[in-house]
């Protein structure tokens, strides 16, 4: 199936691909995303679109499920937003042993 329009083309062969045919992050290119997204924002905060694509996650997710999920929300002139070190320190608490 061709990749959608605007969709991202990575340079590694090892991304999957979801079913509409879009890069989807593995594990390891998640967290190096992470750090990546984490170097050039520092301690602040995101918008819903970068805290959503940080995590890997929908935007859709992040507004409906995050609360009930536990990642500390802020909201800042009715917008919402979410700090990089809860969200860090959230994914690692996702993790599986």
């Amino acid at each position: 199936m061709p990749p959608c329009v605007g969709a991202r083309q990575h340079a590694s062969p090892k991304i999957a691909r979801n079913l509409l045919g879009q890069a989807a992050l593995t594990p390891y290119h998640r967290a190096e995303h992470r750090r990546e997204v984490r170097s050039r924002m520092g301690h602040g905060f995101l918008g819903i679109a970068e805290a959503a694509e940080y995590l890997g996650m929908s935007q859709r997710w992040m507004y409906r499920d995050s609360r009930r999920y536990g990642i500390p929300r802020y909201y800042f002139g009715g917008r919402l937003k979410f700090k990089v070190d809860d969200l860090e320190r959230w994914a690692r608490q996702q993790r599986v042993a």
